[in-house]
């Protein structure tokens, strides 16, 4: 009879069992900063810089929501990982519309987004 003992496989099976909420705890905070940082940020200069800014509520407005929120305002969220930047603010979408201001947040944010969540893919991986 051949036997094969293999030392040290509880610690990797330990391993794997913790790597999916690891891989998941690292994405959903590679996420929201992002939406913090690149989009929110980025909207609100961006209504700033082309003079949108009157009373200063819309930009006070955005904001990010993450998973489990239940109100959608500009966006959906698509999956338990995402989160939505928005403003409940009612005139928002028409400012949108003339101004794409979160749209285009998001356009700059899209390459940072994905480069880091490469990052993390390779560190937790």
């Amino acid at each position: 009879m051949l036997a094969v003992n293999l030392r040290g496989v509880a610690k990797i099976n330990r391993r794997f069992e913790r790597m999916p909420n690891q891989l998941k705890q690292k994405l959903s905070k590679t996420i929201r900063q992002t939406a913090i940082i690149h989009i929110e940020t980025v909207a609100k200069n961006k209504l700033t810089s082309d003079k949108h800014v009157d009373t200063g509520r819309l930009r006070a407005s955005i904001h990010t929501e993450y998973k489990g929120t239940e109100r959608i305002l500009l966006g959906k969220i698509t999956d338990e990982l995402g989160c939505i930047v928005g403003t409940n603010v009612e005139y928002a979408r028409y400012v949108e519309r003339i101004d794409s201001y979160l749209a285009y947040a998001f356009k700059k944010a899209r390459p940072i987004l994905l480069r880091k969540v490469r990052e993390v893919l390779k560190e937790v991986i």
